[in-house]
């Protein structure tokens, strides 16, 4: 059956594509309610048909990620040259509607400047008409320290290179939500106050970026939203638990359902890349001794509300 993955809200996790887990676990995580979409990068063609397969076979989505156009190492035009020859052959395999649009992780930190990104995403959506989905560190939101080890100097997003975004987010993880562990963090909330003194909680914290990314839009691009999904360190000074990701979560949910353009949750994060620091690919197996039920609840029923969204159209400012 034929669909367009244009119009759906997203339940995703991030580093869990086909190509890093094998297609047992692609269809293992489906089955179970765990996301209704992934990203697959366009450069490993083999894997971005694989996974775009299982998105029409559930009626899924599918974003393509690539490294970001910049202008000092190649032409606009071979730029785009290497993104048609992955969006043909999904094209001939029948398998482009199941693609939602294209994806970058913090695309001015690999060096994009803010023109390059405008170049980029408008040839893309003018060529494809898909969606356009960022996802911004804080400090490419600020240009100055979202964090406090932040560096002191970053490239700032400028508002004129958002003309193409339909869909927006920005990933920062470790401020607890809970109010009784708001007073581990009054150190971070200090330093923040410097710039932003209306930041005195954690999710006064979350809501002012929030807040701050939509003013740097042209438009109004459909919001995705990042918990939390793995152990790591906080700014309260401790290591994260299931109670805390399970906070984030629905913290984030309860933003999400705010919006007036909701666009989707977006986990950090499936794989995990130090030992450490486990996330959900540990966190969810079923030897873990101390796997992760309660979270696990959680991310079903949030996934499944989520799938019943509607996804309204962005506004957006094409001059």
């Amino acid at each position: 059956m034929s669909y367009s993955a244009m119009g759906k809200c997203g339940f995703m996790i991030y580093h869990s594509s086909v190509g890093r887990l094998g297609p047992q676990e692609i269809r293992r995580m489906i089955e179970k309610g765990y996301c209704n979409g992934f990203t697959e990068g366009l450069n490993e063609i083999g894997q971005a048909i694989m996974q775009c397969r299982f998105a029409q076979e559930y009626g899924n989505m599918v974003w393509l990620y690539q490294g970001a156009f910049n202008s000092k190492n190649e032409t606009l035009g071979e730029f785009m040259k290497k993104s048609e020859r992955g969006i043909k052959r999904l094209q001939e395999e029948g398998l482009w509607d199941v693609v939602a649009g294209f994806h970058w992780d913090e695309p001015l930190l690999t060096g994009q400047t803010n023109q390059d990104f405008l170049d980029m995403t408008k040839a893309l959506y003018e060529e494809y008409g898909k969606r356009i989905y960022p996802v911004f560190s804080t400090y490419e939101i600020t240009g100055h320290k979202g964090n406090p080890d932040d560096p002191n100097s970053n490239i700032q997003f400028e508002k004129f290179a958002s003309k193409y975004i339909t869909d927006i987010g920005f990933d920062s993880y470790d401020y607890d939500v809970r109010p009784e562990y708001q007073h581990t963090m009054a150190k971070q909330f200090a330093k923040l106050q410097e710039k932003m003194p209306e930041i005195d909680s954690g999710e006064a914290y979350y809501r002012t970026y929030t807040q701050k990314l939509k003013d740097l839009m042209i438009g109004e691009p459909n919001i995705w939203f990042y918990p939390a999904a793995q152990h790591r360190y906080t700014w309260g000074g401790y290591n994260n638990d299931e109670d805390y990701c399970i906070a984030h979560l629905e913290f984030f949910f309860k933003l999400l359902k705010e919006q007036e353009h909701p666009g989707g949750i977006h986990l950090y994060t499936w794989k995990t890349w130090g030992y450490k620091s486990p996330s959900l690919d540990i966190l969810l197996d079923r030897d873990y001794p101390e796997r992760w039920e309660r979270y696990e609840a959680t991310m079903q029923r949030v996934c499944k509300e989520v799938k019943e969204m509607k996804l309204n159209p962005e506004k957006r400012i094409i001059l």
